[in-house]
């Protein structure tokens, strides 16, 4: 019977240092002034809790489809948002009246299958054009 007093002592130390431990390294992972319930991703990214962020999505001509890597993108992207405690609000990118700049914006696409994109291309990045990649070349006999 004096083994139970030793294994209860031994649970509550290990407790204790896995607590510890636990806490050390959430400490170290965060950068120095972010607050603990932050993401990452939400300072790099410029997300404030409750604000409403637009996911610009480009659709497939003419039968208004969105490409299947463009959902992996706006579900990886809804994902981020909601960890950081904002809204995100998916939109077709032609659909989008609101300035440039008002508010942090993702597009997902080209610029000749979204709007957005190529409106974001025009203001940020003046004189850059984009043109689609040439086909393949045939193989050579």
């Amino acid at each position: 019977m004096d083994v139970l007093p030793e294994i209860l002592l031994t649970v509550a130390i290990a407790l204790a240092a896995g607590a510890l431990g636990s806490l050390a390294i959430r400490l170290w992972e965060r950068p120095a002034g972010m607050p603990a319930t932050r993401p990452r991703q939400s300072t790099l990214f410029g997300l404030a809790a409750d604000d409403e962020i637009l996911i610009a999505v480009a659709s497939l001509a003419p039968s208004a489809t969105i490409a299947r890597d463009d959902v992996l993108a706006v579900a990886e992207l809804a994902s981020i948002i909601y960890g950081s405690d904002a809204r995100p609000r998916v939109t077709p990118g032609g659909a989008v009246q609101d300035s440039i700049g008002r508010r942090t914006e993702f597009c997902v696409g080209d610029p000749r299958s979204n709007p957005r994109m190529a409106a974001h291309l025009a203001r940020y990045l003046p004189g850059v054009t984009f043109s689609p990649p040439s086909p393949p070349a045939p193989p050579s006999p």
